[in-house]
């Protein structure tokens, strides 16, 4: 769980027991000093849309995402660089966009995460179902095993 969800509760609680009981509330202080990190993650719409097997475009994507409270940054200028390189490298161009995932989602770590939330918005239904394609190569074995 986000440490983040603490200052959220304790809010929380100060606005009932101030409206119950008329308590005031004091300054928060926190000790925590260690602020969780945001996630950014790149996200490539071509790269989705073979992971998916689809073809949505960038606007039902961003969509889906912002609905969930992620934030979406396609202004390469504000791009921070948080996460693994392989996560932010790259160009931002118009199929690709920087995600960043709400503190409270700590399940949010990797681009197949924002698929899948993406995807689940979309519809699992709606997914077609199709074999994997697989390219098989011939060993450079020999036609006979030695035992």
């Amino acid at each position: 769980m986000s440490p983040e969800l603490t200052i959220i509760g304790l809010n929380r609680a100060s606005q009932l027991l101030a409206e119950v009981s008329g308590a005031k509330a004091g300054q928060i202080v926190d000790v925590n000093f260690t602020k969780s990190r945001k996630k950014i993650i790149k996200f490539n719409l071509e790269k989705f849309n073979q992971f998916i097997g689809l073809n949505l475009d960038v606007k039902t994507v961003r969509l889906y995402l912002e609905r969930l409270g992620f934030k979406i940054n396609q202004n390469q200028k504000s791009r921070r660089k948080v996460g693994t390189p392989t996560e932010t490298s790259g160009l931002i161009t118009q199929n690709s966009f920087l995600v960043e995932a709400p503190l409270l989602r700590q399940d949010i770590k990797l681009f197949e995460d924002l698929a899948e939330e993406a995807i689940r918005l979309h519809g699992y239904n709606r997914l077609k179902s199709r074999p994997p394609h697989i390219y098989l190569h011939l060993s450079g074995f020999e036609d006979q095993i030695v035992l």
